[in-house]
């Protein structure tokens, strides 16, 4: 078993994603009110890359990311400069 990545602290992580509908959008929603430490985020799926901007203070990211692909959705962790 993996162990569990927890991501503490206020923090910003950056995804390239696959949300490019709807329904896909409406899930991430679902998803990230949910998810315990998520303090603000957004979606720009004008973007080539469709990113989603998370900022939070705690946060089980292998979780958010299994629930996630569940509904077919993906991020791909991008750099912040």
């Amino acid at each position: 078993m993996n162990p569990t990545r927890l991501k503490t602290g206020f923090q910003c992580l950056v995804f390239s994603t696959n949300i490019d509908d709807d329904l896909k959008a409406a899930r991430l929603i679902y998803i990230l009110e949910k998810t315990p430490g998520v303090q603000d985020w957004n979606l720009d799926i004008e973007d080539c890359d469709h990113v989603l901007r998370i900022d939070y203070q705690s946060m089980d990211l292998d979780s958010l990311l299994s629930d996630l692909s569940f509904f077919e959705i993906s991020l791909r962790e991008l750099p912040i400069w």
